[in-house]
C-alpha cells in the first residue's frame, strides 16, 4: 500500500481562489464553501435550502478560517 498525504477539507477549501468582484463581498469565500459543505452533509441540496440552513444554524460555523483546527469545530463532523 502506498502512502498518500491526506489534506484537511477545510484547508483545501481555503485555497480555492476567490474570483468575485471585491465590491459587495460580505463573507470570505472559504466561509461560504464551509457553510455549503456542512449544509449538504445535513441534507440540504438547493441554493435556497443551503441559505436557509445558514440562517438557521450560524453558531455552528467558526468565524475565523483557522477555527477548524480547534477541538470545538463541528463536533461529530471532524
Amino acid at each position: 500500500m502506498t502512502k498518500t498525504k491526506s489534506h484537511h477539507l477545510l484547508d483545501m477549501l481555503a485555497e480555492v481562489p476567490d474570483l468575485r468582484n471585491p465590491r459587495g463581498k460580505r463573507h470570505p469565500l472559504s466561509a461560504i464553501l464551509r457553510l455549503a459543505v456542512v449544509a449538504m452533509l445535513c441534507g440540504y441540496r438547493s441554493y435556497s435550502a443551503i441559505a436557509q440552513w445558514g440562517r438557521t444554524y450560524p453558531p455552528i460555523l467558526p468565524k475565523h478560517s483557522d477555527s477548524h483546527k480547534k477541538k470545538h469545530f463541528l463536533p461529530g463532523f471532524m
